[in-house]
């Protein structure tokens, strides 16, 4: 086709494609205001500015803010234990993964990995050969996420018999000779001569293999927060007992085993993932004294290595003075305070735009029994039934947008030439709807490479042939130059999806504006009412030390700045989203912003001198705020830092005392190894605080 024949056939197309989208843009075959849509989803761009004041509420807000802030981190997730939120999660391709065993062959079918390779150590361990054991309890020692270096779990059958409060399943071990249960026990594996009542059931160990893999392809998880590897009473196992594995056919959760049925919970999990998920989720992300995968299927990873473990202590015959001993523990509870603000590394993804909580369904009265953290067990069955669904549905959602995805660069791959001068030109009218307000401008630095490519064909055809050959010849010159090596550096493409004006943002990471708000006034607020502002008017300046940006100091409008206060964080395309269709997250952040906000403000403003705005009252509005946030940063170990020899410690499962749970503080090797605050919080579950029923927030 000649080039003047398809430069007017250029033409036409575009001039046709522009009056398409000029009909769109009027509203021809937009959809009206009435449409429905997904209130999940986080549509980028609107042109209806949202109305904080009309913001829909949010059930529970400073929880689901908190799930948002604290998922995926040691430290959050360990103060609020019992999760009650779930996050489709990736682990990208090549992350490094490890896995304790007794066995030096590569794992094939289900089992569980840690992310850091000190937590898998503590299952690399197998007693000796001459043991007198069965196949069962062998098989059953490798399935065993409840043992750590210390002889943790005769420890506690020693505690709780002292203290008459063993489980029916411990109870039972005690009473039958013949049988020793064991953690992650599978339906047929209960049987080998008993422990001694305060004794090692192993007088001898051998040590085990560290296995390393590599995820050969991106692993698609579901990530239950909270400590949802901890095996304990007190709620943590919730989330998957009472929805999860909730029997829709027989109404009724499982059985209440908590700290002996984890190879079942896991089995069924992966079952749920094969076939109510259809296979959209290969495993799940728990955490307890670090972080877990349970993957349903190994054969997605690549072997690394496989590496015989040191030699432990024995089982049960950990001495607490002993200085290894204590050594090795600290350096253990090290590895897991690394992980108190994430996993690290961009090892674990989350998707804050699906995600699916407990907190937002009205229904759930997640504190009926009076404790200080949310239960499920008092959920009505259509209550647990309609969260399951709905956790289950999260995955098809994601799927399908992904789909939509991939579709949408294929077509772009697809395009014809000529479509490729018509998108160009898309993109310029595109730009210069952007002064107006009517769309979004495109990135600058791409439309400034973009020109220059374009703008190169053009400029080469207008120099005369010997300047192009000089040109020619001068580039062979320099390219032998350009590298150590003698070969040209070959310059980084893009695919053509990525060169595309009108591709989409990439959805905001809802975890990284709530840290943008949290390291604000974190410190802030607790220095409001530390009492170095003891008088209205010193608490008014201080407050408006902070708020100086959102002011307009010619004309003040309470609303005006509190909205600016409140959005400041947010990204600036997001806040023409109206609110009926703004994602949880966002709708949340925006929530909780504004109450600090608004607290502040009222706090600060000088208009009123009332009684009911006097000093007490300002001190106490920002007490109450502080109450209703709970945020986990207020509980970390207080100014200065722990020494270099200490570790900041909260009850981390199986670890930890009641006050260590309310009052985390720095602890060194000998205390940590202190027996009053070994364990006593998890399984002295009579041990209960009372708040009358009432959440902590209110």
């Amino acid at each position: 086709m000649p080039y003047a024949l398809r430069k007017a056939a250029a033409d036409l197309m575009y001039t046709l494609y522009l009056l398409s989208l000029v009909a769109l843009s009027a509203g021809a075959w937009w959809p009206s205001s009435g449409s429905s849509s997904r209130p999940g989803r986080c549509p980028l761009d609107n042109k209806n500015a949202p109305d904080l004041r009309q913001l829909r509420p949010v059930y529970n807000t400073h929880h689901i803010f908190n799930a948002i802030h604290s998922s995926a981190r040691q430290w959050g997730e360990s103060l609020n234990h019992n999760g009650m939120s779930f996050f489709l999660a990736t682990v990208p391709r090549g992350t490094l993964l490890h896995h304790g065993t007794h066995r030096p062959e590569r794992v094939m079918g289900m089992e569980w990995l840690a992310f850091e390779p000190e937590h898998a150590l503590n299952f690399a361990w197998k007693p000796c050969d001459n043991e007198n054991i069965d196949i069962g309890i062998d098989a059953a020692i490798v399935k065993s996420h409840a043992r750590s270096l210390n002889g943790w779990h005769q420890f506690l059958a020693s505690f709780d018999s002292q203290n008459g409060e063993l489980d029916e399943d411990a109870a039972a071990a005690n009473a039958d000779p013949g049988r020793l249960v064991m953690q992650d026990d599978a339906p047929e594996q209960s049987s080998s001569p008993p422990p001694p009542r305060h004794g090692p059931p192993f007088r001898c160990i051998e040590p085990g293999f560290l296995h390393t893999y590599s995820a050969r392809q991106s692993l698609h998880l579901l990530y239950i927060d909270g400590q949802s590897a901890a095996k304990s009473d007190k709620g943590t196992l919730d989330s998957q007992d009472y929805v999860l594995r909730y029997n829709l056919s027989s109404k009724k959760p499982p059985v209440d085993r908590p700290m002996f049925g984890d190879w079942d919970r896991a089995t069924e999990l992966c079952y749920m993932a094969q076939h109510d998920y259809d296979g959209r989720v290969d495993g799940f992300i728990r955490m307890e004294h670090g972080f877990e995968v349970v993957l349903c299927d190994f054969s997605s990873l690549d072997v690394v290595s496989i590496l015989q473990a040191q030699p432990t202590t024995v089982i049960g015959h950990a001495d607490p003075d002993d200085q290894s001993l204590q050594e090795q523990t600290f350096m253990f509870m090290t590895v897991v305070g690394a992980r108190y603000e994430g996993v690290g590394g961009d090892r674990v993804r989350l998707n804050y735009d699906h995600f699916v909580t407990s907190f937002a369904y009205p229904e759930t009265d997640l504190w009926a029994q009076g404790g200080d953290l949310p239960r499920l067990n008092g959920s009505s069955t259509e209550t647990l039934a309609r969260i399951k669904d709905d956790v289950k549905h999260q995955s098809s959602e994601e799927e399908r947008l992904a789909e939509m995805r991939d579709k949408s660069l294929k077509e772009d791959e697809k395009k014809p030439w000529w479509m490729q001068p018509i998108d160009r030109g898309y993109a310029k009218w595109r730009r210069s709807l952007s002064t107006s307000g009517r769309t979004a401008p495109a990135a600058p630095k791409e439309v400034r490479l973009t020109e220059m490519r374009d703008s190169r064909p053009k400029q080469e055809e207008k120099k005369p042939w010997w300047r192009r050959k000089i040109d020619r010849d001068h580039a062979k010159w320099r390219r032998p130059s350009s590298t150590p090596h003698g070969t040209p550096p070959t310059a980084p493409t893009l695919p053509d999806h990525h060169r595309q004006r009108n591709h989409p943002r990439p959805p905001p990471n809802w975890q990284t504006i709530t840290d943008y708000y949290t390291t604000r006034y974190a410190r802030y607020l607790p220095y409001l009412i530390s009492g170095k502002f003891n008088t209205t008017t010193k608490l008014r300046e201080a407050i408006t030390s902070i708020y100086r940006p959102y002011m307009n100091y010619m004309h003040h409008d309470r609303d005006d700045e509190i909205q600016r206060c409140t959005t400041a964080y947010i990204p600036h395309h997001l806040l023409s989203i109206p609110a009926h269709q703004q994602c949880l997250a966002h709708r949340t952040t925006l929530s909780v912003a504004s109450d600090v906000c608004e607290v502040l403000w009222d706090a600060m403003n000088p208009s009123s001198e009332s009684d009911d705005t006097t000093y007490h009252h300002r001190i106490t509005a920002i007490q109450s705020l502080m109450k209703r946030l709970a945020w986990t940063d207020w509980k970390k170990c207080s100014q200065p830092a722990c020494a270099l020899d200490e570790v900041c410690f909260t009850a981390i499962w199986p670890f930890g005392s009641q006050q260590d749970h309310d009052r985390p503080t720095c602890k060194n090797a000998t205390s940590l190894m202190d027996e009053d605050s070994s364990m006593g919080y998890w399984y002295n579950s009579r041990r209960r605080r009372s708040s009358g029923g009432k959440k902590p927030s209110e």
